[in-house]
């Protein structure tokens, strides 16, 4: 990972953190939206399989 603790590479982005809490998304499409960029970048990707592998390894 980039140097990024796993929660920031997981976080959503400026935009669409910014675009849902001015009210311009709601959440049904914040979440799709989320959920994309979840899968699409690579370091989001690879932070949420440690995330995962975390708390599976502590639950």
């Amino acid at each position: 990972m980039d140097g990024d603790p796993p929660e920031e590479q997981s976080a959503p982005s400026t935009g669409l953190r910014r675009a849902f809490h001015s009210g311009g998304l709601p959440w049904p499409e914040f979440v799709e939206a989320y959920r994309a960029e979840l899968t699409d970048e690579t370091a989001a990707r690879g932070a949420v399989a440690h995330l995962r592998a975390l708390a599976l390894r502590e639950g």
